[in-house]
C-alpha cells in the first residue's frame, strides 16, 4: 500500500476497479482507497496483470502492506490464481517482560 496520507497508519480499499486477471497500463485506476480524509484513486505505475487481490474492500491495510499480486505475463495469472493463499493476520505486539524484584 503506498503512502497516500501523511496522517494515516492504515488505508482501506473502497472498491477494486480491476478484476483478477485484468490487464492494465500505466495510469489505469486499479482501485479506490479510503484514507482518513478522502477516497483516492490508486493508479498503476507500469503495465501488468492483476493476478490476485489480497486486500478485500472494507478491510484496513497497513501502509506498506500488500494489496494485490501483480504479474507481467498473462500465463502467470492462472498459476497464481490456482495457488492457495492464507489470509493476512496482523502481527502481535511484542510482550513486555516484567523485571523480577
Amino acid at each position: 500500500m503506498p503512502v497516500l496520507s501523511p496522517t494515516a497508519d492504515t488505508l482501506t480499499v473502497h472498491e477494486w476497479k480491476k478484476k483478477e486477471g485484468d490487464h492494465f497500463k500505466p495510469s489505469d485506476v486499479l482501485a479506490e482507497v479510503e484514507t482518513d480524509k478522502a477516497i483516492l484513486p490508486l493508479e498503476a505505475t507500469e503495465e501488468g496483470y492483476l493476478a490476485k487481490i489480497l486486500a478485500l474492500p472494507g478491510k484496513p491495510v497497513r501502509i506498506g502492506g500488500p494489496l494485490a499480486t501483480i504479474v507481467y505475463s498473462p500465463s502467470h495469472v492462472k498459476l497464481l490464481q490456482d495457488t492457495p493463499t492464507r489470509p493476512l493476520r496482523p502481527r502481535a505486539s511484542p510482550q513486555k517482560k516484567e523485571d523480577p524484584q
